[in-house]
Formats: C-alpha cells, structure tokens, sequence
C-alpha cells in the first residue's frame, strides 16, 4: 500500500512539473519536457496523455521535415486555476496608495473619473440597440 501511494506521489510531482513547464516556457514536445525533467520521453506521453484525459493540457500537431508531425503539448484554460492571478490584490493595494497619497478626496475623484469612462464606453456599445424596456414590450 505504502509503495502505491509513494507512486501516485510522483506521478503527482511529475504532473505538476509538466504543468509548471508548460506554463513557463509554453508549447513543448514530450521529448523537450522529458529532458527538463530528467525523464524518457515514453514516460512524459504517458504523464501527458493523463493530464489530457483531465483537461488540463491539448495539443498541436507541427509538421517536421523528416519523419511525423510533432505534438507540441499546451495548457488548456482549466490549467489556469493552478496559477492564481493577483488582480484583485492589485488593485486593493492600488486603491489604497491613491488614498494614502492623495486623500479621501483623491480617491472619489478617481472613481468618479473611472465610473464615467466606463458609462461612456457601454453607451458607446450600445449605440443603435433597442432598449430592454422596448424589447420587453
């Protein structure tokens, strides 16, 4: 039991240095990945082929002059949740350096000024739209 489990953990290790790879560097081929990760080719296919049946990565197939197309393995967007993104913490500590630099005021000012940009650009997409009141009736 205890060997099965040390086995599922590094396949689990091996899936996630797949991933961490793809992310980085971007399209790659089994025999690419295989050397950044010290493994066979063979072995990397097979890490690969289960990380496709989650959904996680897909590929491409690029011809070659010699020999079969290549498959250049990429992550899928549902990889995306392994890399969360820091927007909204970026843009708390954002709001909070315009208040401790320009003030309470400078803060509404500069909300106000975005809130208008923004009505002006969904006015500027609805221009020529009947209105939902008109597409009720």
């Amino acid at each position: 039991m205890a060997r099965k489990t040390q086995t599922q953990e590094t396949a689990v290790r091996t899936r996630r240095a797949i991933v961490q790879l793809l992310k980085q560097e971007g399209r790659l081929d089994a025999e690419t990945l295989a050397t950044h990760l010290g493994l066979t080719a063979m072995a990397v296919r097979q890490h690969l082929y289960a990380l496709q049946d989650e959904q996680l990565v897909t590929y491409q197939e690029e011809s070659r002059p010699m020999g079969r197309p290549a498959k250049l393995w990429q992550l899928t967007a549902a990889a995306d949740r392994f890399f969360p993104d820091g927007y909204a913490e970026l843009t708390l500590s954002l709001l909070n350096s315009v208040k401790q630099a320009f003030g309470e005021a400078g803060l509404d000012r500069l909300l106000e000024v975005r809130s208008q940009q923004q009505l002006e650009s969904y006015n500027q997409q609805m221009k020529g739209k009947r209105s939902l009141k008109r597409c009720l009736s």
